[in-house]
This record gives structure tokens, sequence and C-alpha cells, in this order.
């Protein structure tokens, strides 16, 4: 008997970003539980950091994860999915406010359970390169949204408006329009009527004004001597 057995798409990783050194700290109780009003503080955390190594900030298929990598030693300390979607409400990755090289970590424990630990970086430059490459991932999702905008957009504008041999086309009128041209026709069958009986509407009064014509004395009594009245000419 032949099985059939689907193969899965092949992992596509992209290197972000890679910060060389980075700390791990320790957020206390009280501050993790005043977050949502007084945010995060660094400089009222541990001094000693728990862990110390290389971080890198990876795309995978469209998703990024951070990913803190032992350089003392072979393997992974622990891997960040970045989730800004989450049911909890919360940012993975969110910005003290007192400092730019430190920032507070969301991490999904085993349970399901929400554990806020604190990044830390030893340069600007440092925080700067995670900051851009966490940008990276915001940028590619607001590509991937106007792709998908601009192609319904399109298929919109493409779509086939033309009507069909076995369709029909109904148009119906605007409200009041039959009673006004029943208005119209009964008012020109009455024109039409009185214009039948033989009588006919006199012609409107000219408008046009009669040129009154200057007279010189010269021209007065040669019309005087032809015995022709100046009344016709006025």
């Amino acid at each position: 008997k032949l099985q059939m057995t689907t193969e899965e798409p092949p992992q596509t990783e992209i290197t972000l970003a890679t910060v060389a050194r980075a700390f791990i700290f320790e957020i206390p109780p009280q501050q993790v539980a005043q977050r949502s009003t007084l945010g995060y503080r660094a400089k009222e955390w541990p001094k000693s950091a728990i862990w110390c190594g290389r971080l890198r900030i990876i795309d995978r298929n469209n998703d990024v994860f951070l990913s803190f990598e032992h350089t003392d030693k072979e393997g992974l300390y622990l891997s960040v999915p970045v989730d800004d979607d989450a049911s909890q409400g919360a940012e993975t990755v969110e910005s003290v406010t007192d400092s730019s090289r430190y920032f507070a970590l969301r991490v999904v424990g085993p349970q399901g359970r929400p554990i806020f630990l604190g990044l830390g970086f030893g340069s600007r430059e440092d925080s700067f390169d995670f900051k851009a490459a966490l940008g990276e991932k915001k940028r590619r999702e607001e590509a991937a949204r106007e792709s998908e905008m601009t192609r319904k957009r399109l298929e919109a504008e493409q779509r086939d408006y033309s009507i069909g041999a076995s369709e029909m086309l109904h148009l119906k009128a605007f409200p009041g329009s039959e009673e006004r041209r029943t208005k119209k026709k009964s008012g020109s069958a009455g024109t039409s009527s009185n214009n039948s009986g033989g009588e006919s509407l006199a012609p409107p009064p000219s408008t046009r004004r009669k040129r009154k014509v200057k007279f010189t004395n010269l021209m007065c009594l040669h019309l005087h001597r032809m015995k022709c009245p100046l009344k016709d000419y006025l």
C-alpha cells in the first residue's frame, strides 16, 4: 500500500541583526505590578545580570524571534517570539522610562503565564541596531497590508460589468417623474387644441426703437420746398 506523506515547507531564516553582548536581568515583582502606571525603570533592577551572551534577531518564515545564544558554550539560552498581538495585551518588547539601552521582555512561561525579564546593552549603538531590527518586522507587516489592499483594489477595477446574453437591464424611474411627464403631455395637448381653432397669436411687440434723424436748416428748407411733412421722417 502506498502511504501519502505531506512535506513541510522549507524554513527560511534571515538574520536581521546580531549583538555580540546582551544582558538579561531580573525585574522586581513590585515594578512588574506597577508597569501599567509607572512603567519600567532600569535603575531599580539588580546590578548583576543573570545571563550574558550573544543576541540574534531572526526572521523565520516572516516570524521574528529573539535568539539568546551562549558564547562560553554551545546551545541556546532563550528564544522569544516577537508577538505584539498576544492575548495578554502587552508588547513583547517595551522600552524603560529612564534609559535608551534597556528594555523589558515579556516571555511566555511553560504554563502559559507571562514572565518579565530585563534586557540591556553595553552601548547605544547596540541598542539602536536592536530597535532597527524590530522596526523591520513592522515595516514588512505594513508593506504586506498595503500590498493586499492594492491587490483587492486592482481586482475591483478589473471586474467585468458587461451584461450577459441571458441578462436583462431594469431601469427604475425616479419618484415623481411619471407625474411630471403626464403634466407635460397635458400642457402640450392644450396648446395644440387652441392652435387648431384658427386663432393665431399676435407677434410680440418689437423692441426695436425708431432711429431719430437730426435735421439741419438746409434739409428742412429742402423738405419744405418739396412739400413733405417732417412728421414722416421723425
